[in-house]
């Protein structure tokens, strides 16, 4: 079908080793944007209907675009912060001197010795 539509078109058909060939041209295409759309390789091999996963790699051409979008997709790790502390019923978080109890006198800073 490809050597009609070749010789319909005008183009000579050949079979030189420096002829691109559609077909190879086609699969790493579609290999490629299948893995880049999210595919995994395993799929990618399924749908290309490669026995040997290796023959899947080879027709795969991933750029420095790629490995840096695959990178960035890198969810952040969570860091578990400790809990805050409990405030202390002792110690009155006003700058200013309010009148309560609170304020009263003591050698730290701000804290009542009870």
């Amino acid at each position: 079908m490809l050597k009609q539509g070749l010789e319909r078109a005008g183009v000579p058909h050949q079979a030189k080793a420096a002829t691109a060939c559609i077909h190879v041209a086609g699969r790493h295409t579609q290999i490629t944007e299948l893995l880049r759309s999210g595919a995994s390789l395993v799929e990618a091999r399924e749908l290309a209907r490669h026995s040997d996963i290796r023959m899947t790699m080879r027709y795969t051409h991933i750029g420095i675009e790629d490995q840096a979008r695959a990178v960035a997709a890198i969810p952040t790790p969570w860091i578990p912060r400790p809990p805050l502390p409990e405030p202390n019923p002792r110690e009155c978080l006003r700058s200013e001197p309010c009148g309560e109890p609170c304020h009263l006198p003591s050698s730290a800073g701000n804290t009542v010795t009870m």
